[in-house]
């Protein structure tokens, strides 16, 4: 329903409707973007699906570990309204100045009461089914979703409260001590005003019970997602895997991929994206449960088109021997008396029926968008498309709907993997940044901390609070985490030491807030898991707690000690002890350290114009700032320029090209230099100093900036010394086919072998998914495979063209629609696999094309055509060592971000970003949507007027200094510089130079410490004499 529109200037605020990860990302972006933010969430906590997660692929991290500190930055961030258990009613499309009628559900507990101490829980004698453990597991009548839950307050479930129902019982309101408990509670309407919307909603399962033959009604056949919950610590079992049926571990467990999905008739047409990983990551965390538990995983096509994920793959087949069958399930049957399970199947490969039988079945069933999603975009009055996701412009405007001023991101808008939907939430905040860039700043609150830093003398004795966390059992399922505590307490200088189920949950943020105030401690140790996800969140709570936030040290004991140790849990429980001994030895001679502020300047260099370059170029000037795009061609526009077509338009990509490249050039924000390339780069965030060389003059330019956008793209790889490349005509590559389709009058490439083919052959995977070369699929070629052959039918119906293919790999919504269209216009696919490829063999007046041993099948082709992966251009590892940013030699040589999941377009140097086919393959709607992110991340610092600089950096003792300038020699970032001194040796005054820090610069690395011949510098926090006092106690029995 719309509402009356009401005429206003723009409004400094935006609505994200879902607080799942996408949406959580959208929100923390846009509140440091400097924009008012209402997180609209439908549920009792923010998370969404991945708080359901056990682990994520491919790095095996805990799910929740990584996504709880964004869920309370979420919650504690001051310029973000977090509205749980609220939906959308109504909203008016007055452009800018949205009216929104929010409906909030009554909890039945005062939010403002609630301390989450959950005494009303333990005391409700109702158990129901719990929907966060997907009904396998029990929760009571008054509960949380989950213990890490945000924010955390109970809620009473009005269907089974008694009191609610029948008007008795009513003891949750008896023992609750702060009186939250109100069961008068009503459903309220509340009104916002927003200037943007971002609608991040999520997925849910398709209903698998409409597919029967599949066996879901049997007990031992459960979801991927149910399966999720059964592995996860926090689950209905522990963590344990045990069939339903009887609780017993089973022998032998199959996976079945593709479950309503992939059909026209029998669920959805599209692929999930993400089924082929979490089946392989399942499998692979059910052997390091049980090693004895044999796993089948029933597939059609493989697809792990993601960074590291084909190696994921390979690893689950090599290192825990799960056995893969590319077997079509015809029907499941239970056995009545055991109820194991018999699974009917044609194996694809010999061609023959057979059956296997099991004691589990995970069904990989297909993801379709969140319920409500087809009602939301009513009220939004918004377009969705065949399947039900949003709709979006087209493939140039992943993230625009027709409704300017909303914006879409997230799997509602197609289904992706947890970086894919990151990426995306940094993306639409870029796009609302640059739509409200005239009302920036005008309803954002500063942040204060209320409790004054506490004032602590050398002299105080050492005062340690300790927290042991479980972390489920990803930590307390090895390590013994009761006697690890009986231990450490009885240190000296421990005052205070507990165990913890989930140190990251809001709650015990909230408990260590108060135990540093009700023992008056002075150090504070969380011994838990990496310092990568959780560090600068612990940091951050003594510094609410008023205590100087480096007298805080966080001991890794799950990636040090159970995750590596997790067949000797009694060694790994020793090891946590002297590691938490060892740090609380440090923790003694910890001293505050005091941040400096500087002040930033302005502007972005985006390196690479390509069409993720002149994107993010276009998006930070648009939000305002000034940027210099740094182009080593005479041209911009990079591989588009090559483009025949572009997916799923079929059109050419030119006149929307030469439309970017012309806005590029007339916008007053952005200069742009071609035929240049980075030659050195200093300094850091907020002050970087550039330094570009002309390829034409080698002339020198100095630009000063604040944020760094890597955006050189990829090139194709050219396969010489495969398939006879580059010494046969009639043996080309995509691009080249791209090329010749593109412009008939090619003298590059020979025009005569496409007209004159009759049989064209395209074969997949050339160079890539390689075990002794380049391990990972490149995403793209299968798609620009099936899309060129569907033009090149077009063109000349009476070609033949054949595709030999290992796995047909299409991300996306729409592209199983094009392998269906490919097929009805008779293009042939045929399956090889990796150990039995095609073999060629020339001949004069055509090219023979040979698979199979048994069975041979021979065809005569006149063109073929190589599908070959992107790679990285020749510049990556100088670029590499300029900006002093790792590259991922083990996949693929692309450059390495900070965190594959949760910081894809970031990378772990400050205030450089990278985004595009620079960071992995990525098709043009991927690259879009990364430099958007990228842009949206740069935003954030150059929306500052001066940046928090990190205390941990090197200081020099000048009573030691020599001046011998080693440590200005080694410095990898230019932060010490030689000062001229004067000294006073008895009557006579010497001037000599001695280094100093430039403590904007420094990074804290310690290369200066340990190059410096006579112990003059030292690395704050880490101390020779703390180090050392470390090493003393680790080698003390």
């Amino acid at each position: 329903m719309v509402l009356d529109k009401v005429k206003e200037e723009y409004i400094g605020s935006v609505m994200v409707i879902g607080a799942g990860v996408a949406g959580i990302q959208a929100s923390l972006d846009l509140a440091d973007l400097g924009f008012r933010v209402y997180l609209v969430e439908k549920s009792l906590s923010v998370g969404g699906r991945m708080s359901q997660l056990d682990k994520t692929f491919p790095t095996n991290d805990c799910s929740l570990c990584i996504l709880a500190p964004k869920m309370i930055e979420v919650n504690r961030h001051e310029n973000i309204e977090l509205l749980t258990y609220h939906e959308v009613l109504q909203v008016d499309v007055d452009l800018g100045n949205y009216i929104v009628q929010l409906l909030k559900k009554a909890r039945y507990v005062d939010e403002e009461k609630c301390r989450g101490c959950g005494d009303c829980s333990k005391a409700c004698p109702t158990v129901i089914p719990n929907d966060f453990d997907m009904g396998i597991g029990k929760r009571k009548a008054i509960d949380i979703p989950f213990p890490q839950a945000v924010p955390l307050v109970y809620q009473i479930d009005s269907n089974y409260c008694i009191k609610l129902t029948k008007g008795k019982c009513g003891i949750c309101h008896k023992v609750c001590e702060t009186g939250a408990i109100n069961y008068d509670q009503k459903d309220e309407i509340i009104e916002l005003k927003v200037g943007a919307i971002i609608v991040a909603t999520g997925f849910e399962l398709f209903d698998i019970n409409k597919i029967p033959s599949f066996g879901y009604h049997y007990d031992n056949v459960i979801t991927a997602l149910e399966y999720e919950r059964l592995m996860s610590a926090s689950g209905p079992t522990g963590g344990h895997i045990v069939r339903l049926s009887d609780h017993k571990e089973p022998e032998k467990i199959a996976f079945i991929s593709c479950v309503g999905s992939r059909s026209v008739t029998k669920g959805v047409p599209y692929c999930s994206n993400v089924c082929c990983m979490y089946i392989a990551k399942e499998c692979i965390i059910t052997k390091e449960h049980a090693p004895d538990i044999d796993c089948y995983v029933f597939k059609s096509d493989v697809r792990a088109f993601g960074k590291g994920f084909n190696e994921f793959v390979e690893r689950a087949k090599s290192d825990y021997d799960v056995k893969y069958i590319d077997g079509r399930i015809g029907k499941i049957e239970e056995d009545p008396i055991n109820k194991d399970l018999i699974l009917y199947y044609e194996d694809l490969e010999d061609q023959v029926n057979k059956k296997i039988r099991v004691q589990m079945v995970v069904l990989a069933v297909a993801l379709i968008p969140s319920e409500g999603s087809r009602k939301l975009a009513e009220i939004l009055d918004i377009n969705i498309d065949n399947y039900g996701f949003y709709n979006s412009l087209s493939e140039i405007n992943p993230l625009e709907t027709e409704k300017k001023g909303i914006y879409i991101c997230g799997y509602g808008e197609g289904p992706k993997d947890i970086p894919d939907s990151v990426a995306q939430g940094s993306a639409a905040a870029a796009k609302c940044a640059e739509f409200l860039s005239s009302v920036k700043g005008t309803l954002i609150k500063k942040k204060i901390l209320s409790v004054k830093e506490k004032e602590i003398s050398l002299t105080d004795p050492p005062r340690i609070g300790i927290i042991v966390c479980k972390c489920g059992t990803n930590i307390g399922g090895i390590v013994d985490v009761y006697e690890v505590v009986d231990y450490i307490r009885k240190i000296p200088g421990v005052i205070v030491a507990e165990s913890n189920l989930y140190s990251c949950s809001d709650s015990t943020r909230s408990h260590i807030k108060e135990m540093i105030e009700d023992h008056d401690l002075n150090r504070f140790i969380v011994a838990s898991c990496t310092p990568r996800t959780h560090d600068a969140l612990f940091r951050q709570t003594c510094q609410e707690a008023g205590l100087n936030q480096y007298l805080f040290e966080l001991v890794n004991i799950r990636d040090q000690c159970s995750w590596v140790h997790m067949d000797v849990p009694e060694l790994a429980t020793e090891k946590a002890k002297k590691l938490i001994e060892m740090t609380i030895a440090k923790s003694k001679l910890l001293r505050p350290i005091k941040t400096i502020k500087t002040k930033i300047k302005s502007g972005c260099i985006i390196i690479g114009g390509g069409i993720t370059g002149l994107t993010a170029a276009l998006s930070v000037a648009e939000q305002g700032f000034q940027c210099y795009i740094i182009e080593e061609n005479s041209d911009l526009g990079g591989n588009l320029n090559e483009l025949n077509s572009i997916y799923p338009s079929f059109k050419s990509p030119d006149s929307f090209l030469e439309r970017l490249k012309e806005k590029v050039m007339k916008h007053n924000n952005i200069r742009v230099f071609l035929n240049h390339s980075l030659f050195d780069v200093s300094g850091s965030v907020g002050n970087f100093n550039i330094k570009i060389k002309s390829k034409n003059d080698h002339k020198i330019t100095t630009i000063q900036c604040a944020t760094i956008i890597v955006a050189v793209g990829a090139k194709e790889f050219k396969p010489k010394g495969y398939y006879n490349y580059g010494n046969d005509e009639r043996i080309i590559t995509q691009l080249e086919l791209e090329s010749l389709l593109k412009d008939s009058g090619s003298t590059v490439l020979n025009q005569d072998y496409l007209i004159q083919a009759k049989n064209i052959a395209m074969i997949q995977c050339v160079g890539a998914r390689e075990k002794n070369g380049r391990s990972y699929c490149s995403k793209v070629c299968c798609l620009s495979a099936i899309k060129n052959a569907i033009v090149i039918k077009d063109r000349y119906l009476e070609k033949n063209i054949y595709i030999f293919y290992r796995d047909i790999v299409l991300p996306g919504k729409d592209t199983e629609e094009l392998y269906r269209k490919a097929r009805e216009k008779g293009v042939t696919f045929i399956k090889y696999e990796v150990e039995n490829p095609p073999e060629i063999k020339a001949e004069q007046d055509h090219i023979l094309i040979e698979l199979g041993r048994e069975n041979k099948l021979s065809l005569k082709a006149g063109l073929i055509v190589l599908s070959t992966p992107l790679i990285p251009t020749d510049d990556y590892e100088r670029l590499s060592q300029i900006l002093k940013v790792p590259v991922s030699k083990d996949l693929g040589g692309f450059f390495l971000e900070a965190h594959v999941k949760l910081r894809p377009l970031d990378f772990a140097t400050d205030g450089i970003y990278i985004c595009g086919s620079a960071r992995f393959p990525s098709n043009i709607e991927d690259s879009i949507s990364q430099a958007l992110g990228a842009a949206s991340r740069a935003g954030i610092i150059l929306s500052k007027d001066s940046l928090t600089i990190e205390g941990i950096i090197s200081e020099v003792n000048h009573d030691l200094c020599i001046g011998c300038g080693t440590c200005k020699d080694i410095c990898p970032y230019n932060a010490i510089e030689m000062i001229p001194v004067k000294r006073k040796t008895g009557e006579i005054n010497v001037s000599l130079y001695q280094s100093q820090i430039i403590e904007q610069l420094c990074k804290g690395c310690g290369k200066c410490v340990s190059a410096c011949p006579v112990q003059a510098i030292q690395a704050k926090h880490f101390t020779n004499t703390q180090i050392l006092e470390m090493i003393k106690t680790c080698t003390t029995k």
